[in-house]
């Protein structure tokens, strides 16, 4: 029986868990929202229905390519791929020949890639027409990618999906065939290039320590210096057939040699653990994706990490999504650069349900991993299986969605997204160090908006409360402020002041819906001019101050200063009057219960509440003018005013 299956895009449906969740879902980093500063698309110019681009996808550097498994590019299912180059703003399409030997259901593109302007590209074949894969060999030249080398097993047996994953780095190519072997065990091929004649050579093959019937090894392969890691889906552990197994090799004086085996945490049928592109390795760290992971709900999926002490592999922490979903395949496909790992989850929602999601996870200074964010196409459906494969390139995260209807049924789609890069820790308190596209946590600053903060509440010169040295810090946190009182933006929105406290900038920042101007004299602060919540109106003392009158608190005949004629008991508020009324200030607005007798020529005597006669101004229209005279603009200079007053004249 042939029990290795290729990995389909699909995923078994399961009812909800009823277990209990534990452990809780793992929080956001702290710095971790409204990541993506740029989202685009990328497809070939020939794209049409049914070509699954992104499966079998890679990139490196500045290129990637990407397969159409199901294109029939030269007959029924021949596959075909296309290769682009980011040019510095976008990625162009570049010309990728058709080997002339593909032909029907040789699924072309199932499984590529990239070392520079080299590229290995694979046609699996199939167990349904015992078609035998084949790789090929790329070179890139003047934007031009030309097939040389065909690769075929050395083997010669149909159906051993020779080539279902390669990795091609330098002169060294490693060359999957899950189904080959006396009892389909599965093998990986190692090729080499001959530095002066050029010509590949096989050279050796990788094979289970333990080699077992329909194990599948090399479902997946991944490769960095001396460390070679390998799934077998097909591996069973007891009672648990097909739960799979993770198998490290290292590199010596004598050739590669079986190192150790990671095994599923918990090891249960049809877990297949190994799966295509679910592995990554840098280093001396190993992401292992288990998108059948039941923590939370079945299948919502982890990350496990492993870490290389110079002697063991041990298990370092173990990656979920901080909001996990049944089914939502988290480590479907992984990429791992440096502190930064990339996880597709191909049945998370999106901006719709199930169409799938890829969670960026990054290490801090102390060597923890925490969730930086998860990202996902302004755009898509159910089920387009957005995070099939994942790349990077520098702070761009790509992912393909072979399923997606974008362009047509099932053309499929790689999405482009450009990380906003947050500055560093170090730059704590620093100015614009929080911004929406990188939000602060509770006790980071500087912040200048509430968007700037995960909490939505920026405290305005704070920066003492929170050890920082400069007193007008303004600083993210999760609760209102407890000291601080007469402080600059003190009282917000978010954290309303009380009766008698302040600062205050308008009145949506008092819990009493009154913000007093200029008043702390009055409520015993030493800055007459802060402004102070109240529940009461302004005493008569008061009268002069900026925003003594308002609709809530109008004020009487010669009081002032009011904005509008809502602000007067009267409904009359005189512009820049102050004078007239016994003030010092010329400018301040006074109510009063007569029309103006003095003044014409000043800005806005003439009002509807106390329209001009012919000669009077300054009117801004003809309803500040009496019956039969209309507003001329700017002919001051002919009653005797200045070239901008508007004037009241017959009509």
């Amino acid at each position: 029986m042939n029990r290795f299956r290729p990995s389909v895009l699909v995923s078994a449906s399961a009812l909800l868990a009823a277990c209990q969740l534990t452990p809780p879902p793992p929080e956001v980093s702290t710095r971790s929202h409204a990541l993506v500063a740029q989202e685009a698309l990328v497809h070939p110019a020939d794209i049409s229905g049914g070509d699954s681009f992104g499966r079998g996808f890679a990139v490196d550097g500045d290129y990637l390519i990407a397969g159409s498994y199901g294109a029939n590019a030269a007959g029924s299912s021949t596959g075909k791929a296309d290769a682009f180059r980011w040019d510095g703003s976008a990625w162009v399409e570049e010309d990728l020949t058709l080997p002339a030997t593909v032909a029907d259901y040789h699924y072309f593109g199932a499984a590529i890639s990239i070392d520079g302007e080299e590229a290995a590209i694979a046609s699996a074949g199939s167990t349904l027409t015992r078609i035998e894969g084949s790789v090929y060999l790329y070179a890139r030249e003047d934007g031009v990618w030309t097939d040389g080398v065909r690769i075929q097993s050395p083997a010669t047996v149909d159906g051993g999906y020779f080539g279902y994953d390669v990795k091609l780095s330098g002169d060294e190519l490693f060359i999957a065939a899950p189904n080959e072997g006396g009892n389909d065990e599965g093998v990986v091929y190692l090729y080499e290039r001959d530095p002066v004649s050029g010509a590949w050579h096989h050279v050796g093959q990788i094979m289970s320590p333990n080699p077992s019937v329909n194990e599948g090894f090399g479902s997946s392969i991944a490769f960095d210096g001396d460390v070679l890691v390998v799934g077998a889906t097909g591996h069973d552990i007891g009672d648990a057939i097909d739960t799979g197994m993770v198998y490290v090799f290292r590199r010596g004086a004598e050739g590669w040699q079986f190192e150790t085996a990671l095994p599923p945490l918990s090891p249960a049928p049809s877990l297949r653990l190994g799966k295509l592109s679910s592995l990554a390795v840098e280093g001396d760290l190993i992401a292992v994706g288990n998108y059948e992971e039941n923590t939370y709900f079945d299948n919502n999926g982890a990350v496990h990490l492993y870490a290389y002490d110079g002697t063991t592999w041990n298990l370092d922490t173990t990656l979920w999504a901080a909001d996990p979903a049944h089914i939502a395949s988290l480590g479907w496909s992984l990429a791992l650069r440096g502190d930064r790992l990339v996880a597709g989850a191909m049945n998370a929602d999106g901006v719709s349900r199930r169409s799938g999601a890829v969670y960026v996870f990054e290490r801090d200074a102390s060597g923890a991993w925490t969730q930086r964010d998860k990202v996902f196409p302004s755009a898509s459906y159910g089920y387009d299986r957005v995070g099939s494969y994942v790349g990077m390139r520098g702070a761009q995260i790509l992912a393909s969605a072979p399923s997606s209807d974008i362009y047509g049924t099932w053309t499929g789609a790689v999405y482009a997204f450009d990380l906003a890069e947050c500055p560093s820790a170090d730059e704590l308190g620093a100015g614009e160090f929080c911004t929406p596209e990188c939000p602060c946590a509770h006790g980071e600053g500087d912040c200048d908006d509430p968007e700037d903060c995960l909490s939505g509440l920026c405290l305005r010169d704070a920066g003492l409360q929170f050890g920082y040295d400069d007193p007008d810090l303004d600083v993210c946190s999760d609760v209102c402020p407890t000291t601080g009182v007469g402080a600059g933006n003190y009282c917000t929105p978010e954290c309303p002041c009380a009766h008698g406290e302040g600062d205050c900038d308008s009145d949506e920042d008092c819990a009493g819906g009154r913000c007093l101007q200029n008043v702390g004299l009055d409520f015993g602060y030493d800055d007459p001019g802060l402004d102070v919540c109240s529940t009461e109106c302004p005493e008569p003392g008061q009268v002069g101050v900026g925003e003594f009158c308002t609709p809530e608190c109008p004020c009487e005949h010669g009081e002032g200063d009011c904005d509008s004629d809502e602000d007067c008991v009267s409904g009359l508020c005189l512009r820049d009057a102050g004078p007239a009324f016994g003030y010092d200030d010329s400018e301040i607005d006074v109510c009063s219960n007569i029309c103006p007798t003095l003044g014409v020529g000043s800005l806005d005597y003439c009002s509807p509440a106390c329209p001009c006669d012919a000669g009077e101004g300054d009117c801004d229209g003809d309803a500040d003018c009496a019956p039969g005279l209309s507003c001329t603009d700017n002919v001051g200079p002919s009653y005797g005013f200045p070239a901008e007053v508007d004037v009241c004249e017959s009509a």
